[in-house]
């Protein structure tokens, strides 16, 4: 039974703040899409009023988002200008290379109701689009395939940035992106180890939106798209011969675990003694429960996917299971885990 005593000895601000988040989301998309404030911010730090007569905002307004912002350590004032941050200026400015600006419109475009979170979690499938499978969606239509592929493009370059630093790959040949989207990892490893060639297999549409991405970077001479499905192909005769790393990155997380499997199963059998599997996940971890973006990543795939995200005892079985070794875990940016392991 609920306590029922008067007396509040429990702190409800945990509680209070989770409750308030959609408040805070609101508040930065519109900074980001519709004033636009902290492009203009960047290119002149600015005093109250300046920023009034730029965002042409009436001042309750206006001191209550600058206020958010200043403990969301977005802005930082001196004296009587305000400043962005290294964070603001590094994923908030537009034309800067890890702008979250396509991110945050990818959101708006699928805005997440009540009523279809209480049908995911009641039904168990997907709501984003009706129900229907997203990656089924993507291939029928190319305007939602366009926004999800550049919506997760930063979040590849952060990845991709960050897998650089460690992993070495300068031993290896060839990598096979699973799912790779827009190629956004397989660039920064082509870009970072100058010897190593990066092919991004994905749905035919998908690598088509790649293929461009891949020309604006000059480095289409070692990094290709393969057109397929993952489940449907047979790797061995899609791949590159001398294959030598299988790359998952925020694809397991999407499926159940038999699929999981299945694809897992497929790596190994293209791979040769001593390639190497590599997997991206924002890992389940209990014992930290500071770091709550896994979490927050697993709410959303009641909505969007079939699958979940993993702790690493089930990231570890997975890989076990599918004849893996050595498997290692590090930690990378946002939150995020690269995990490795190894063909015997």
């Amino acid at each position: 039974m609920p306590n029922k005593r008067l007396s509040l000895t429990v702190d409800p601000s945990p509680i209070i703040d989770i409750l308030l988040m959609p408040y805070a989301t609101n508040a930065l998309s519109a900074a980001i899409i519709e004033l636009d404030l902290f492009s203009k911010l960047f290119n002149a730090p600015s005093t109250f009023y300046e920023i009034r007569q730029m965002t042409d905002l009436q001042e309750r307004p206006l001191r209550i988002l600058l206020n958010a912002f200043l403990i969301f350590n977005l802005l930082k004032k001196e004296e009587d200008r305000y400043h962005l941050t290294m964070l603001s200026e590094t994923f908030l400015v537009k034309g800067n290379p890890f702008y979250l600006g396509e991110s945050v419109l990818g959101l708006l475009k699928n805005p997440i109701t009540y009523e279809n979170f209480i049908a995911s979690v009641q039904t168990g499938k997907p709501t984003i689009y009706d129900t229907n499978d997203i990656f089924e969606v993507h291939k029928g239509d190319d305007d939602k395939a366009l926004m999800f592929t550049k919506a997760m493009h930063i979040k590849s370059l952060m990845t991709g940035s960050s897998i650089v630093k460690q992993f070495d790959f300068s031993n290896c040949n060839q990598i096979v992106d699973i799912g790779g989207g827009s190629g956004g990892i397989s660039l920064s490893i082509a870009e970072y180890f100058p010897k190593i060639h990066a092919a991004v297999f994905d749905l035919p549409q998908i690598c088509n939106i790649a293929d461009k991405y891949i020309l604006e970077s000059g480095l289409a001479d070692r990094v290709t798209t393969i057109p397929g499905d993952m489940f449907q192909d047979d790797f061995s005769e899609k791949f590159p011969g001398n294959t030598d790393i299988v790359l998952f990155s925020r694809i397991l997380h999407d499926w159940p675990k038999g699929r999981c499997d299945l694809l897992l199963n497929k790596a190994w059998d293209v791979l040769p003694s001593k390639g190497i599997v590599i997997v991206i996940e924002a890992l389940l971890c209990e014992n930290q429960p500071q770091r709550i973006t896994p979490y927050l990543e697993n709410l959303s795939m009641l909505l969007w996917t079939q699958g979940e995200q993993f702790s690493e005892k089930e990231i570890e079985n997975l890989l076990s299971n599918a004849g893996f070794i050595d498997v290692r875990i590090f930690p990378i940016l946002a939150n995020y885990n690269i995990i490795t392991a190894c063909k015997p």
